[in-house]
């Protein structure tokens, strides 16, 4: 049985235009994500979209049906194949549409001309041409954006790795990372149990001597800070700190620091 898909221009009781549609079962999500503010109307058994949306279900109708899924799905229900095939049919028609829809989106001006033309042309086979051009251009630019996309991901990449070799010239990271692992076994249970205070407050001085070697760089890392401010009597709140700051992101999430003669210490400059 051929599968179709019916658009009819109809006007409602007080004079409302409007466009019924209706179509087979499995294009209901597929439908209802590209008109939100469609109605079922249960009587007649057919969706109702306004008067401004009578162009978009028929570019929508064409769309679905270049997909070649209506002939699918027809196929589908005459060779009763399995469920699971069926489902990976109206998946694929899901996936085709839907990046149709996000490609037109994202080619405003491609769609606009395609609008100004389908006003004109009385050919259909012309106005497909027209469309498939459309949807080259759409192509074309999903391609840049992916590969925008690869190359901001690569440079990312390449500046978390400069970040990383800045930080080792400066500080031992292998030292480091023992040191927050052994403070963190040395800390009491959360009922003041088990600890070793005199082990934790050893690794806690390699934690403070790598961060002043960092520090008088003139620069500091919020995980090594997390380690130096931990306190052995808060197990609580700041074994979880020393776990957050054994992570790459955060041990070499860096700021820059200078020494403030008054207060003795490193202050954060604020840029």
């Amino acid at each position: 049985m051929k599968k179709k898909i019916k658009i009819n221009e109809a006007t409602k009781g007080a004079g409302e235009k409007v466009f019924k549609i209706s179509f087979p079962k499995e294009l209901k999500d597929n439908f209802k994500s590209v008109f939100k503010s469609a109605r079922w109307n249960g009587y007649e058994k057919v969706w109702e979209v306004g008067p401004r949306s009578g162009k978009k279900a028929e570019q929508w109708r064409e769309a679905v049906i270049s997909t070649g899924i209506m002939e699918k799905m027809a196929a589908a229900e005459e060779a009763d194949i399995e469920a699971a095939e069926a489902e990976k049919i109206v998946s694929e028609l899901n996936s085709l549409v839907t990046d149709y829809d996000r490609k037109i989106a994202d080619a405003e001006n491609a769609k606009r001309e395609a609008e100004r033309l389908a006003e004109q042309m009385r050919d259909d086979k012309e106005k497909f041409k027209k469309m498939a051009a459309i949807l080259v251009a759409a192509e074309d630019a999903l391609a840049v954006a992916v590969a925008e996309s690869e190359q901001a991901k690569a440079e990312s990449a390449a500046e978390e790795n400069k970040i990383a070799d800045l930080f080792g010239m400066y500080v031992d990271v292998d030292a480091v990372e023992s040191a927050i692992d052994d403070m963190i076994n040395a800390m009491p249970n959360k009922w003041g149990k088990g600890g070793d205070k005199g082990k934790f407050d050893e690794a806690k001085s390699v934690i403070r001597a790598e961060r002043e070697k960092l520090n008088r760089a003139g620069l500091d890392s919020w995980g090594l800070t997390d380690a130096a401010y931990a306190n052995y009597n808060r197990p609580d709140r700041d074994i979880q700190a020393l776990r957050r700051a054994t992570q790459n992101t955060r041990l070499f999430d860096l700021y820059r620091v200078e020494w403030n003669a008054d207060t003795e210490e490193y202050d954060r400059v604020y840029e």
